[in-house]
């Protein structure tokens, strides 16, 4: 059962400036740098986006703000203080209110590592909560994120790797001579220079999201009654155990969103909790279980940084008035507080 609620303006104005400061950390158009003028020519637009700069993780934002704004140019140097809302645990901006104050001075935050090239036939993984960044002989990379396992193995003529598991990032250097193919779920996806997402779902299903050029997804045993699919810049496919599924376009700002794991961060857009938790599973070794089934279509946004349990539960209790307690199993029980 879902959960309608109205915001005040400011919410709705922190949701939209959260969304703002990714495309900013990407590089604004110059469409998308006059339309953000814009946007915040209106004062609550505008304090929101000061307050949503000063808690991502990155001064370049702010440095590109302030050369949109020059009045504004001391938000960089004494950045704005968070208020309490933001200090307190709405920090995560359930409630489709993007915040980012989880995201400052945490160190449970995934890490990031960079390790040298690979050898022929070698396997990387990654634990629970960890990303990793590797640079492949050949000039690619892959940035394998939480959870997750791969097979590298290059030799004259080919580029192959194979996804047993979890999620992962490529940016293929070009090499007409050597196709990169990667294996995933009984799916090859091939591509010669291009960036692409691949990731292996629970159930089977394979995710390939297109970011550069364009890659071809067939059948991983050569089977000719399954025609290859192509799937270009800015698409994205999930296909089921029996290959089925519909190549879709979307917009820069939702790849930027897709990758934010990259960042060590996580968020979402009103998906119901059960899908939520799902997701944030992926991050942590705790578990938590929706004990009231009423909960389970609650429609949930935010901005978190990945496996920061607590604070999502502070975020649902303090939005959503959802108490959370622990069983004998250890377990993290999720139910509503009246």
């Amino acid at each position: 059962m879902s959960k309608l609620v109205l915001f005040p303006n400011l919410r709705e104005a922190r949701r939209e400036a959260s969304e703002w400061v990714v495309r900013v950390d990407r590089g604004l158009s110059s469409d998308e740098r006059t339309s953000l003028r814009s946007w915040a020519a209106t004062p609550i637009n505008k304090r929101a986006l000061r307050e949503m700069a000063a808690l991502w993780n990155d001064m370049s934002v702010l440095r590109s703000l302030a050369e949109m704004f020059p009045l504004e140019a001391s938000a960089a140097e004494d950045p704005v203080r968070p208020s309490r809302w933001v200090s307190l645990g709405l920090a995560a901006a359930v409630a489709l209110a993007f915040t980012a104050g989880v995201l400052l001075h945490d160190r449970r935050a995934p890490t990031v590592a960079r390790v040298e090239s690979p050898v022929p036939e070698q396997r990387i993984e990654t634990p629970v909560g960890v990303s990793r960044t590797v640079a492949l002989r050949d000039g690619s990379a892959v940035v394998l994120n939480t959870d997750t396992e791969l097979a590298v193995q290059f030799a004259a003529g080919h580029r192959d790797l194979r996804l047993s598991r979890g999620e992962a990032h490529f940016r293929v250097a070009h090499d007409a001579t050597s196709p990169f193919r990667v294996f995933v779920g009984g799916r090859m996806v091939q591509a010669v220079g291009t960036a692409f997402s691949v990731r292996l779902r629970e159930d089977g299903q394979v995710d390939v999201m297109v970011t550069e050029g364009t890659v071809r997804v067939e059948s991983g045993e050569g089977d000719p009654t399954q025609p290859p699919r192509i799937i270009g810049a800015r698409q994205v496919l999930r296909l089921d155990g029996a290959g089925e599924g519909i190549v879709r376009t979307i917009e820069p700002v939702e790849i930027d969103i897709r990758l934010a794991w990259q960042r060590g961060m996580l968020i979402f857009q009103g998906e119901p909790l059960w899908s939520v938790l799902d997701e944030f599973g992926r991050y942590t070794t705790q578990t938590l279980v929706i004990a009231d089934p009423q909960l389970r279509g609650l429609r949930v946004g935010g901005y978190f940084r990945a496996g920061d349990v607590d604070a999502l539960l502070i975020a649902l209790r303090e939005n959503f008035r959802i108490a959370s307690t622990r069983d004998d199993r250890g377990r993290i029980l999720l139910s509503s507080a009246h």
